[in-house]
């Protein structure tokens, strides 16, 4: 049968101990050291196995650089991918106002000058969220323009203005949209706004 006890020790190196018990001995600072120990002990045998539990100062201060390392490189990633999805946000709110440009254009495609009010999209406040400052239609039908002014989006000096460029097909009567920014960096826009 199997027991273990707990108990705090101070040993020698190496000692190995053959009854269980609290004992100082031979404690020499420069080559003792002291240590939670738990020993097993066999029903029946006298010798007893001294095992050393913990983590060394060594041991922790490997893992504390370790983890200042992986975070030093997680840390940009991660603000790097939140600004992009900030910006993303601006992106699918502009979809309703694609959607107007689109209407509107088809109903009556000699719109000039296009605007929010032309198109029949709604006008800030009344959808301006933490992100978005304003979302602004201009141009013509035949190039329309939706600009996405952000706010909030973690950018240091400024904040990013994407432009979406359509391109209305009257045969057709669908409009094309490409996506520009000329104040952003490209690493921070997201993929589908990329040169």
């Amino acid at each position: 049968m199997l027991s273990a006890c707990f108990g705090l020790h101070l040993t020698t190196k190496g000692e190995t101990m053959s009854k269980p018990s609290v004992l100082i001995t031979n404690y020499l600072p420069s080559r003792n050291f002291i240590s939670a120990r738990v020993c097993e002990t066999r029903k029946g045998l006298e010798q007893t196995t001294w095992r050393t539990t913990g983590f060394t100062l060594v041991e922790l201060m490997i893992v504390l650089a370790v983890i200042a390392i992986l975070l030093s490189l997680a840390i940009p990633t991660y603000q790097n991918y939140s600004i992009r999805a900030k910006i993303g946000e601006g992106l699918s709110v502009a979809n309703g106002a694609k959607t107007s440009v689109s209407t509107a254009c088809q109903e009556n495609p000699l719109i000039d000058p296009l605007n929010n009010e032309a198109a029949g999209y709604i006008t800030a406040p009344d959808f301006s969220t933490i992100y978005i400052e304003d979302i602004v239609i201009s141009g013509t039908c035949e190039n329309p323009q939706i600009e996405i002014q952000s706010r909030n989006t973690g950018t240091i000096g400024f904040d990013p203005n994407i432009v979406l460029l359509g391109n209305f097909s009257i045969g057709s009567g669908r409009t094309t949209w490409d996506c520009a920014s000329g104040n952003t960096p490209n690493h921070l826009l997201p993929k589908t706004c990329r040169s």
